[in-house]
């Protein structure tokens, strides 16, 4: 039998549940500053709470750890949040 879906697995199939449109993760962690980050996070919240209430929860049990993240030039961010070159 299989347990409730690991969150962390959720997270990476968004994009093909909601599909190209909705809300990435990637509008909160590129914000310019906290109060843009806190309108991505509104916005991911609105799209994404319904289905995978864990992800929205761990976001905003942890926003006071993110945020000194925005603080850091936007060079530095894109190294450390993305994979990509």
């Amino acid at each position: 039998m299989r347990g409730a879906p690991d969150p962390r697995v959720a997270a990476v199939r968004l994009p093909q549940v909601l599909g190209a449109a909705a809300p990435r993760p990637g509008a909160i962690y590129s914000a310019a500053d906290e109060t843009a980050a806190a309108a991505a996070l509104d916005a991911f919240t609105a799209a994404w709470q319904p289905r995978y209430p864990a992800i929205v929860r761990l976001w905003r049990a942890h926003w006071a750890e993110f945020t000194p993240f925005l603080a850091l030039p936007p060079e530095v961010r894109k190294v450390i949040y993305t994979t990509n070159p």
